[in-house]
């Protein structure tokens, strides 16, 4: 429907068959939307990656950051927080180490595991288009020719077939 006014563009204006003009349209529709798709997977595959090469040291930036305003800043927050509810500090292992270690442990890992599901995705979404491509230009060619398809198959198939 949205290829239907290209259609008859080039139908009207140039003087193609209608048939042809489709099939132009539909193959170019395919072709543009596949350079796009693989430009833009292309994109995001080399941005993850760069992404994984760089998060130990984002990581380890973050942590070192966090754990300055922890030393520095919290006992400060914590000070004034005991003055109005009075807590005992039970545990001094700081929490910002704790957190950071267990990113570090498994960000990387998260990372390539979801690499490895995009391109198992892309390699299947591929092979879908693919597939969906050949049924839709099948279709187009059964529903232009149903009349000559429907002759050639009619003395093939029984006769209590043909009477329903």
């Amino acid at each position: 429907m949205m290829l239907h006014p290209l259609v008859t563009l080039l139908e009207s204006n140039w003087k193609i068959k209608r048939g042809i003009a489709t099939f132009f349209v539909i193959c170019t529709f395919f072709i543009i939307t596949t350079t796009f798709g693989y430009f833009l997977i292309r994109r995001l595959l080399h941005e993850l990656t760069e992404l994984s090469v760089k998060l130990p040291s984002i990581i380890a930036n973050f942590s070192h950051k966090v754990s300055d305003l922890e030393a520095n800043v919290l006992p400060t927050f914590y000070h004034w927080f005991v003055k109005f509810f009075p807590i005992e500090k039970e545990n001094e292992m700081k929490f910002s180490f704790f957190i950071f270690e267990k990113i570090k442990e498994y960000s990387t890992e998260l990372l390539d595991h979801s690499l490895q599901i995009i391109s198992e995705l892309l390699t299947s979404a591929a092979y879908m288009f693919l597939v969906i491509f050949f049924i839709v230009i099948s279709t187009y060619f059964i529903t232009k020719d149903y009349r000559k398809i429907i002759i050639l198959v009619k003395p093939y198939i029984p006769l209590r077939m043909n009477k329903l």
